[in-house]
């Protein structure tokens, strides 16, 4: 009995620990992303009062900024003298920003090299009525 107590107090301790260090984890993520955006938001705010946008309707202006940034997609090149691919802006394809994201997709993407547009290719494997997704970053990135 004395065992199973001791058990349930370790994995307590350890599940406590786990959750301590998530926390904390997502309280600087949160941190960084808040001066990052607080920043960039000053940014956009300056450039709208400048296009004499009224300060009522800037947070639609930023919100619709945010959501436009988070679905484009990188408009990639291939550098001539490394093959390395490199990406010299971002395009919103309305279409393609409606796939979830997968850590394991079952569709890819591809944009062949000096041309703006971006192919789908689907895997054999998708069953009927299967959601189809896509990795929102490059599936051989390591995990960070």
């Amino acid at each position: 009995f004395n065992s199973i107590i001791i058990s349930l107090l370790l994995v307590t301790i350890i599940i406590i620990n786990f959750l301590f260090y998530l926390f904390e984890f997502v309280a600087k993520l949160t941190s960084v992303m808040n001066r990052y955006t607080k920043e960039e938001d000053a940014s956009i705010s300056a450039i709208l009062l400048r296009l004499n946008i009224t300060t009522d309707s800037i947070p639609e202006y930023i919100d619709a900024y945010h959501r436009c940034l988070c679905n484009a997609f990188s408009v990639r090149k291939i550098c001539d003298y490394s093959m390395k691919r490199i990406s010299y802006g971002r395009a919103m394809y309305i279409i393609a920003s409606m796939f979830n994201h997968s850590c394991r997709p079952n569709v890819h993407f591809m944009q062949q090299p000096g041309r703006k547009t971006i192919f789908f290719r689907p895997d054999a494997r998708i069953q009927a009525g299967e959601e189809l997704s896509i990795a929102y970053t490059e599936t051989f990135s390591p995990y960070q």
